[in-house]
């Protein structure tokens, strides 16, 4: 039996309000997720409906125990230059699959 594992995401913005979602989909299917919440450097951000803000990457590099991180941001440069910026040995970055999906092969 799989464990449910810590996940926060980053990226508190619109597509990181759609993982959020999508992890709820998962979860009602086979609970695979603790959603914690966001981390996000933008300030100006609060806690939203989806989930509280944790903070920003300087407190996920100094997260203590095992956490799955979802970036969510759009950007293919931005998400290389915060990919590169989270060094914490306690993190790591799952797939996140719609239950939905429907993969063919030839």
């Amino acid at each position: 039996m799989d464990s449910i594992k810590d996940l926060a995401i980053y990226g508190a913005g619109g597509f990181g309000f759609e993982i959020a979602c999508l992890v709820r989909q998962i979860n009602e299917i086979h609970h695979l997720w603790n959603f914690i919440g966001f981390f996000d450097d933008n300030k100006d951000l609060k806690d939203n409906r989806y989930g509280p803000l944790l903070g920003d990457i300087d407190i996920l590099n100094e997260w203590k125990k095992p956490l799955s991180v979802a970036v969510a941001i759009a950007s293919p440069v931005h998400l290389e230059t915060v990919s590169k910026r989270i060094t914490n040995p306690f993190v790591d970055f799952p797939n996140i699959i719609a239950p939905n999906v429907n993969i063919f092969d030839k």
